[in-house]
């Protein structure tokens, strides 16, 4: 049985993301949306 898993680094997200994303986002998403499970660092504090 084959399982693949798309993991990612420190994933550093702020307020301001534009509308759209930025260059290069499309092919970032689509890289990590091909494994069947996905991992990501979430480098932040997540508040009101």
């Amino acid at each position: 049985m084959k399982f693949t898993m798309t993991a990612t680094g420190d994933s550093i997200l702020n307020q301001g993301f534009q509308k759209g994303g930025y260059p290069g986002f499309a092919e970032v998403r689509d890289y990590i949306a091909k494994g069947q499970a996905k991992f990501g660092n979430l480098e932040t504090c997540v508040t009101n």
